[in-house]
């Protein structure tokens, strides 16, 4: 490199530099003096970089005029507050939470997230991040336990990245975490449990929390050992989630951990016994994979705002002491909040009984697959005589039979049931991969649905 190019470089990075520290601070001209100066500087910039013959300086001076002309940008005059509500649609409109993990093979630990990319433009946005304790209330940690590597460090990473992401979120912001695990070994067990107490730590700020450990029971219980001993309520839970791959807990699992959830309103569960102690009082929405109790009337009677649920199949429990409670109910238990029904398994292996003694007189969306209607017929009788009791009228049906040699008409299996003329219904027969959908009217195809998925 001749003398005089590397003058050039020497100035070109000069600029580059100032410029690009001057952006970072958000120095953006404030006065009418100011932006003439800077006009001044870009036209200096834009005469250097035609008579510039040096590549790498050229490469310095376009990146250096790009900057100079972004000090014009009207988003580096806005105020801290609007570019606060400007971040948190950005956190919005995309997942929210930053992502502690580390690698299945070697447990090497990352963090990773949409803030980082805010906070790397410049220190004007970064500050303003920084400041702001909600941003850092949203995350999310996964991993296994039982890695291939004799290394578990990134538990180590992790817990430390944790404990600084709790910080920046200050004592009182409502936190929202998501735990997904899994692993057979508790040979790194001992790595991931400090993580998992910073967490439970925090257990009252909780506002969102989706806990799910397979293969892992032990960290599960852990946790919820670590919470119990911290706090007796969760006066910010809004949303719970518990999944495992376990079919069901033994009774008393979760101890009294959630029985006191006041604003408890979305409860999502792999299994769920009608003796566990969860604080359903004020629940709209539930989801339970298994359903361990004799009966949905006394499920019912512990979930008077219940507006939706879904269930995946229900089992008997022979540890229950409902069956003499249901049994003595004269009169069935007239249910006014629930208006969608989602039963994804109505088969021979529910209890016998389980949909007596229920009214749901509000009720308009239902969704029910059965597999083998005939060997299952009975079940499904009890499920069709609840919905012809309650009088309820029916917006939106989605009866699937899979599996099946129909042996009578779609009308007759749906006979008694009131559904609204103007509902759009789906009775679907899943047989040989095929699909046939039928409208409520006639049992013909519908013309709108052939060939599309129901909802």
């Amino acid at each position: 490199m001749s003398t005089s190019q590397s003058e050039a470089y020497s100035e070109a990075y000069e600029k580059y530099q100032e410029v690009l520290a001057r952006t970072r601070s958000n120095d953006f001209p404030k006065s009418s003096a100011e932006r003439s100066q800077l006009h001044a500087l870009i036209e200096q910039t834009q005469h250097d970089l035609k008579s510039c013959t040096n590549a790498t300086a050229r490469i310095l001076l376009e990146k250096a005029l790009e900057f100079q002309e972004s000090l014009f940008a009207p988003i580096r005059t806005l105020p801290a507050e609007i570019m606060y509500v400007i971040f948190k649609l950005i956190r919005d409109g995309n997942s929210g939470f930053i992502e502690l993990t580390t690698d299945d093979y070697d447990g090497e630990f990352q963090c990773r997230g949409w803030i980082f990319q805010l906070t790397g433009i410049c220190s004007h946005w970064r500050e303003i991040i920084l400041s702001s304790s909600s941003f850092w209330n949203h995350f999310e940690l996964r991993g296994r336990v039982d890695v291939y590597s004799s290394k578990a460090s990134g538990f180590g990473y992790m817990e430390a990245c944790l404990k600084e992401l709790l910080l920046r979120s200050g004592t009182t912001a409502p936190i929202s975490l998501g735990v997904f695990f899994r692993g057979h070994s508790l040979k790194d067990s001992s790595g991931l449990f400090p993580t998992l107490d910073a967490l439970s730590e925090q257990a009252s700020r909780w506002r969102e929390a989706k806990l799910c450990f397979i293969w892992s029971k032990h960290h599960l219980a852990h946790m919820l050992e670590r919470v119990c001993s911290q706090i007796t309520t969760f006066p910010a839970l809004e949303v719970l989630e518990i999944l495992s791959d376990h079919q069901t807990f033994e009774p008393g699992f979760y101890g009294t951990t959630f029985s006191h959830c006041p604003r408890l309103y979305t409860l999502t569960m792999s299994s769920y016994r009608l003796s566990d102690l969860f604080d359903l009082r004020n629940l709209t929405t539930l989801k339970i994979h298994t359903y361990v109790g004799h009966s949905f009337a006394a499920l019912l009677q512990k979930c008077p705002l219940l507006e939706t649920f879904e269930l995946k199949r229900s089992i008997s429990d022979s540890q229950s002491l409902e069956v003499p409670t249901i049994l003595s109910i004269s009169s069935p238990i007239l249910h006014s909040s629930l208006t969608r029904l989602e039963i994804l398994d109505i088969n021979d292996r529910s209890p016998t009984g389980f949909w007596q003694h229920v009214s749901l007189p509000k009720l308009t969306r239902v969704r029910a697959l059965m597999i083998g209607i005939e060997r299952n017929r009975n079940r499904f009788d009890e499920f069709k005589t609840m919905l012809i009791d309650s009088q309820c009228i029916l917006q939106r049906v989605d009866f699937i039979w899979y599996k099946n040699a129909l042996n009578e008409s779609l009308e007759s299996l749906v006979q008694g049931i009131r559904i609204s003329p103007q509902s759009h219904t789906h009775f679907v027969s899943e047989s040989d991969n095929t699909h046939r959908k039928f409208n409520a009217v006639n049992g013909k195809p519908c013309q709108y649905c052939v060939g599309s998925e129901t909802e």
